[in-house]
C-alpha cells in the first residue's frame, strides 16, 4: 500500500520522504518513483514505531523543504497466529506497535515540527 501510494504522489510530481525497515526495498521504490516523475525522492531508514526517528525524519523533512503538505503512514504488520490463545498477550501487542503507534507518533512529530 505504501509503495502504491508513493507512486501514485509520484507520477504527480511530488517530493517524497520514503521511510522503511527496509532500505533495499525503499530504494527500489525511490527509483520507480524518481521514474514516474517525481521531484527529490529521499529515503529514511528505521522503524517508525520509534519517536526519535519519527522526530528526526519529520525534523529532517520540515528542515530540508519547509513544510509536510501531506503524511501518509501506511506501516503495516499481519501476525497470522494472532487468533491463539498465546498471542493475545504478548503478539497483539506487537502488532498494535507497528499498526497505531507509528501513525500518533508521525503526527505529533509532524505537529510538533510544524508548530516551530
Amino acid at each position: 500500500m505504501g509503495a502504491a501510494t508513493a507512486r501514485e504522489f509520484a507520477a504527480q510530481g511530488a517530493t517524497l520522504i520514503l521511510a522503511d525497515l527496509d532500505r533495499a526495498g525503499a530504494e527500489r521504490v525511490a527509483e520507480q518513483c524518481q521514474s514516474l516523475g517525481a521531484g527529490t525522492v529521499s529515503v529514511a531508514v528505521g522503524d517508525v514505531s520509534r519517536s526519535d526517528f519519527c522526530d528526526e525524519t519529520v525534523n529532517a523533512a520540515v528542515e530540508s523543504h519547509g513544510s509536510i503538505d501531506v503524511l501518509v503512514t501506511p506501516a503495516g504488520t499481519i501476525h497470522r497466529r494472532l487468533a491463539e490463545p498465546a498471542m493475545l498477550t504478548g503478539g497483539v501487542m506487537g502488532v498494535i506497535d507497528v499498526l497505531y503507534v507509528p501513525r500518533s507518533l508521525a503526527w505529533l512529530a509532524t505537529a510538533q515540527a510544524l508548530r516551530s
